[in-house]
């Protein structure tokens, strides 16, 4: 199975026989922020969460951004027949900026993910965005998740792993803006691209900086191949 479909994805929910014996999963995103939830993307998704393949063994997911911690509990609950996981060009959403009063529902994530577009509005200058109710809105928040937290569980928990690569495979080289220079690891959603938000330090203090967490990381996932 490769390419994320929400059509495919909708039949293999009412489908018991694939879940059953499906052995190889590969699906690969060609938007730049997408997740196995809605996270703060324009994205259409199909939830993750009523999916299970019961004999699972390989699975490969390219071009993800993940913020909750479910995808990953998801993934652990092939612990008992998984024994390949690719994650390619996969990252960890750790802040989101959006100019958009109660878009998102109780698990943070929002309601309408097309509601942004109608909020674009690009404002020569800081008067006219707040006149324009632009402060008001402008919300900020947080991702906990982090890698050094994410590949111990691996490790722990999967307990048939033989195969795990993480990274960027060369196809990224050519066909994808990056996300972040030599940061792919972490990844910011933007909802709003008017430069008045850049231009303001008032505004920018408020917009989380990249996760230092290298070394951590690197410790983290060393500690997880040396198990394998």
């Amino acid at each position: 199975m490769g390419g994320y479909d929400s059509q495919v994805f909708k039949h293999i929910l009412d489908d018991d026989v694939l879940q059953t014996y499906v052995k190889k999963v590969v699906i690969y995103t060609c938007e730049t922020h997408c997740d196995l939830h809605p996270s703060i993307s324009n994205t259409e998704y199909v939830d993750f969460r009523a999916i299970h393949f019961a004999n699972l063994s390989s699975l490969t997911l390219g071009h993800f951004i993940f913020s909750h911690e479910w995808p990953f509990d998801w993934i652990l609950s092939h612990w008992n027949t998984l024994q390949e996981l690719h994650l390619d060009h996969c990252s960890i959403q750790y802040s989101a900026v959006f100019v958009i009063k109660n878009w998102l529902d109780e698990e943070g994530y929002p309601k309408d993910p097309m509601e942004h577009s109608k909020h674009d509005e690009i404002y020569a200058n800081k008067q006219e965005a707040i006149q324009d109710g632009f402060g008001e809105a402008l919300t900020f928040i947080q991702f906990r998740s982090r890698w050094y937290e994410v590949f111990p569980r691996f490790g722990e928990q999967l307990k048939h792993l033989r195969i795990f690569k993480f990274g960027s495979s060369k196809q990224w080289n050519h066909t994808t803006i990056p996300r972040a220079p030599n940061r792919n690891h972490y990844a910011p959603v933007w909802k709003r691209k008017s430069p008045v938000l850049w231009n303001d330090p008032d505004w920018l203090t408020r917009v989380e900086p990249y996760p230092d967490c290298r070394e951590e990381d690197h410790a983290a996932l060393k500690a997880l191949l040396s198990k394998l």
